[in-house]
C-alpha cells in the first residue's frame, strides 16, 4: 500500500515547471495521475495509476448510491477524465502541468519570469495520493479552516454550557 506523508514547498522554475519532490516520486514512480480536487477547493490531486481507477470506482458507488442513472454516472466520470493529465516527470523529476490545470489551482502560468518573481507550490503527501497547492491559496484556507473549527468549538462549548446550567437548575 502506498504511504505518504509530509510536506514540501518548490518554487517553479523559469519554464512554469515543478520539481515533484523525490520522496513522493519514489513511492508513486513515473506516471501520475494529475487532476482537480473533487470537491472544487482549488488544488490538484496526484494519484497512481491504480489511484486514478479507485477514484473512477468510488465516483461510480457514490453516483450510484445517490441514485444517478448509468448515463449520468457516466458523464460525472468523464468529467473526471477530461480534468485528468497523465504526466510524467522529465530526468530531473519536475513536473510539466497542463495550462488549464495549473490555471485551476492558481498555480502561476507565466513563463520566462525572473525567480523572484515566480510562484511556489507546496505538495502534501496524504496517505495514497499527493496535493499540489499554490502556497498562498494554501495559506488561506487553512485560515479558514481554523476559524470554522474555532467558530465551530464556540458554539460547541456554549451549548455545553446551557446544559450545565439547566442541569445545575434541575438538580435545585
Amino acid at each position: 500500500m502506498l504511504s505518504l506523508a509530509n510536506r514540501q514547498i518548490v518554487q517553479l522554475d523559469e519554464r512554469g515547471r515543478l520539481s515533484f519532490p523525490q520522496q513522493f516520486r519514489s513511492r508513486m514512480g513515473d506516471e501520475l495521475y494529475i487532476s482537480q480536487d473533487d470537491r472544487e477547493r482549488g488544488f490538484l490531486v496526484v494519484r497512481t495509476e491504480e489511484g486514478y481507477n479507485n477514484n473512477i470506482r468510488k465516483i461510480e458507488a457514490e453516483r450510484e448510491a445517490a441514485g444517478d442513472t448509468p448515463e449520468e454516472i457516466e458523464d460525472c466520470v468523464r468529467d473526471f477524465a477530461m480534468m485528468t493529465a497523465i504526466v510524467n516527470p522529465d530526468k530531473n523529476g519536475r513536473l510539466t502541468l497542463p495550462k488549464e490545470l495549473k490555471l485551476y489551482a492558481g498555480i502561476d502560468t507565466r513563463e520566462n519570469v525572473p525567480k523572484e518573481e515566480r510562484g511556489k507550490a507546496v505538495f502534501i503527501g496524504l496517505g495514497d495520493h499527493a496535493e499540489i497547492w499554490e502556497e498562498s491559496r494554501l495559506e488561506a484556507y487553512q485560515k479558514r479552516r481554523k476559524e470554522e473549527r474555532q467558530t465551530q468549538r464556540k458554539i460547541a462549548d456554549a451549548a455545553h454550557a446551557a446544559k450545565m446550567k439547566a442541569n445545575t437548575e434541575e438538580n435545585q
